[in-house]
């Protein structure tokens, strides 16, 4: 893993050594913590200060991991995810469920993408209280809007925005080419990363297209 300086764009540490195979994920969990994921199966605890590896979570055999708040952790693995106390490294609630994607939407409620589906799940509880139905293939990557709508894409070529406690599609968006992931910019637009290595910056609100970005290479799109 790397650490850089997003002013200056300069590399200020490599940690080595930590990992036995390519890394899929960074999580920030707090001003002094963050979590990595590999393809070694194991989900790692770094301390920001010193960046020294504080624990390593006893369930990580993980294809996928997801923030729900400073305390709790989803890891997901064939066709459960686990709810991880991060203090404890306890498991406090499995839910059975195979997940291409999730997202935390309160420290309560997750959502999850799987093959033409998003489920809504209570965390406390485990059960699935609602499913959203609407796309046409494999849903590929969820994000929250607010607290009441969240934006899907799927192998469909198509984006859609939803109500959480309804379950109703507000609107869907057509792509020329498959979608792989969405990012927030802010509550009216979102960034969408296209198979045909193109970012279109999208009005949720109207659907259009505010720009679009060609030959990018990278998968996953972060905003700082």
């Amino acid at each position: 893993m790397q650490i850089w300086n997003s002013e200056s764009g300069e590399l200020f540490k490599t940690i080595s050594n930590e990992h036995g195979g390519m890394i899929l994920g960074i999580l920030v969990v707090s001003d002094d913590k963050f979590l990595s994921y590999s393809l070694d199966g194991n989900v790692k605890l770094f301390n920001l200060d010193n960046f020294d590896c504080i624990h390593t979570f006893d369930h990580s055999s993980s294809d996928l991991i997801e923030l729900i708040s400073n305390e709790k952790l989803a890891i997901s693995y064939y066709d459960q995810i686990s709810i991880i106390d991060l203090n404890t490294d306890e498991c406090l609630k499995t839910l059975e469920c195979q997940a291409n994607c999730m997202k935390s939407i309160s420290n309560e409620i997750l959502a999850t993408g799987s093959k033409n589906d998003i489920n809504i799940w209570n965390i406390d509880s485990g059960m699935c209280s609602k499913t959203l139905i609407g796309h046409d293939a494999n849903v590929r990557s969820i994000i929250k809007l607010s607290n009441e709508q969240l934006a899907s894409c799927a192998a469909d070529k198509k984006i859609k925005i939803w109500d959480i406690k309804s379950g109703e599609c507000l609107k869907t968006i057509e792509n020329d080419t498959n979608v792989f992931c969405l990012t927030k910019i802010s509550d009216t637009k979102i960034i969408a990363y296209l198979e045909d290595k193109t970012l279109k910056v999208l009005n949720i609100e109207t659907g259009n297209c505010l720009q679009t970005i060609n030959d990018i290479r990278q998968f996953d799109i972060s905003i700082y």
